[in-house]
């Protein structure tokens, strides 16, 4: 999609009009995709569409006791309801996977993505359309490529050991990128270290973000996981939210090596969360 509507720009605006009608019908065939994929999998698993918890949340509205204590009961108990934002992430934060939870929301800090605020920047540095609509298209690829790696080594590695490889080979790559665009005088030569690094990385957080929902999907009860995956998804939103924050704050193009080094700064976090929740934790070291 970015590659197609980047060539076909091609540095005029005169084509805008013509290429939001190519992006519109590029996401109702997407949805028409989804919805058809996903009626499918229903039809071959009714179990998807029974809304066991609504009406046992519906009858324990009065009943607190027990509100804070562990958010699930054993395995052949009942679902308890999750009413309270405050409660959601107390479940989130009882569970094995919370501290690298953490470590995979902090990514989302992080502006070496093609993302909006980059590309901006691409922009200001003169790179045309349908160079960036390439950039992203590369990174989609990438990104696939780093789902087929997770693929094949899930199969020999342990999900602890991919998740900590994954985002290691995605610190790598963002040193490279960051390095290259700010330490290099050559303008061209800075720009193509920078775009060429972000690009490997997708590889890496794909991996990575695979890894972390496998061993949530393995590790949390499952009474417990539509709260611990909400919660997860808020937090996602929370940092990707502050990226933009943090682009109000320093608005000029010129200023976006700060952006690059809070981004950088966060993934190095996550990197260290991942390390101690994850790689060197007692629960994760039989999870296959």
């Amino acid at each position: 999609g970015p590659l197609a509507v980047g060539y076909y720009l091609n540095g005029s605006t005169k084509q805008l009009k013509s290429s939001l009608i190519l992006v519109g019908v590029a996401n109702l065939l997407s949805f028409i995709v989804k919805y058809t994929c996903l009626k499918c999998i229903c039809a071959s698993v009714p179990a998807l569409m029974i809304q066991s918890g609504a009406e046992i949340c519906s009858s324990r509205d009065g009943d607190e006791e027990g509100h804070h204590e562990n958010a699930y009961e054993d395995e052949d108990d009942e679902p308890k309801c999750y009413s309270s934002f405050i409660t959601g992430y107390i479940v989130y934060f009882q569970q094995d996977i919370a501290i690298g939870g953490v470590g995979a929301s902090l990514l989302y800090l992080n502006v070496m993505t093609t993302g909006d605020i980059m590309t901006s920047y691409l922009i200001w540095r003169g790179i045309s359309l349908s160079s960036i609509g390439f950039v992203r298209g590369a990174t989609a690829i990438t990104g696939l490529l780093g789902t087929l790696i997770f693929n094949w080594s899930s199969n020999i590695y342990p999900l602890r050991i991919i998740a900590t490889a994954s985002i290691t080979f995605m610190i790598a790559c963002l040193s490279v990128s960051l390095v290259g665009a700010f330490l290099i005088s050559d303008g061209k030569l800075s720009l193509s270290i920078l775009v060429v690094g972000v690009i490997i990385s997708r590889i890496g957080l794909w991996a990575n973000d695979l890894a972390i929902c496998q061993l949530a999907q393995q590790t949390v009860h499952k009474n417990a996981r539509g709260i611990v995956g909400g919660s997860q998804h808020s937090l996602n939103a929370f940092f990707y939210s502050m990226q933009f924050i943090c682009g109000l704050v320093w608005a000029d193009p010129s200023q976006f090596y700060i952006l690059c080094m809070i981004g950088y700064s966060a993934v190095a976090v996550a990197f260290f969360l991942m390390v101690r929740g994850v790689y060197l934790s007692a629960a994760f070291q039989n999870v296959a």
